[in-house]
């Protein structure tokens, strides 16, 4: 039982000394998301509603359904951002499990956005299939072919699960080392 004692110790220390860099990279991170999606969300949001306005006013039914894309996809972008709002660059922690509590809610908070993000790729697909179905159907087909769509978004996709996979294995980590923390 010493020897386990002793390994709990060196880890509560280099989560110490390491602890204060990760929480401040982090809250860098999580401060810069919370901004730049804020400004990508009521950019989307304003884009949404227009391009929704000029396909209904105009009866361009692929433009209506591409507004409606911007504005679910804006408005999953603010569900992101909002999942990470309790834990912004204001949380501040003092030391013994607090920091690793942090951390853990962090990554819960990351997953929650990346599934979000998800969501919105799936939006994006479907709602810009359907618009270009819609243009096929009116006899205008569009100058790039779709496949080009299909792979950015299948790109994004694999990014963000990528993202997902690293962000879950540190959450096990972390529930593991808070399991340690509270048995000692």
């Amino acid at each position: 039982m010493a020897r386990a004692s002793k390994h709990v110790g060196i880890v509560v220390s280099q989560v110490s000394a390491s602890g204060l860099r990760a929480s401040q990279r982090q809250s860098l991170l999580i401060g810069a998301a919370i901004a730049g999606g804020g400004v990508v969300a009521a950019a989307g949001l304003a884009l949404g509603a227009f391009t929704l306005w000029q396909g209904w006013s105009l009866g361009a039914w692929n433009f209506a359904t591409r507004g409606s894309a911007i504005l679910l996809c804006s408005g999953l972008v603010l569900l992101a951002v909002r999942s990470l709002l309790p834990v912004r660059p204001g949380s501040q922690v003092r030391s013994g499990p607090e920091p690793v509590d942090l951390a853990l809610e962090r990554a819960v908070r990351a997953l929650t956005a990346m599934r979000f993000g998800l969501a919105g790729c799936a939006v994006a697909g479907v709602l810009g299939l359907a618009g270009v179905t819609l243009r096929y159907a009116a006899g205008d087909p569009p100058a790039l072919s779709p496949a080009v769509d299909v792979a950015v978004l299948a790109g994004a996709t694999l990014t963000l699960l990528l993202f997902g996979f690293r962000v879950h294995s540190r959450l096990l980590r972390l529930v593991e080392l808070r399991r340690l923390l509270r048995r000692r």
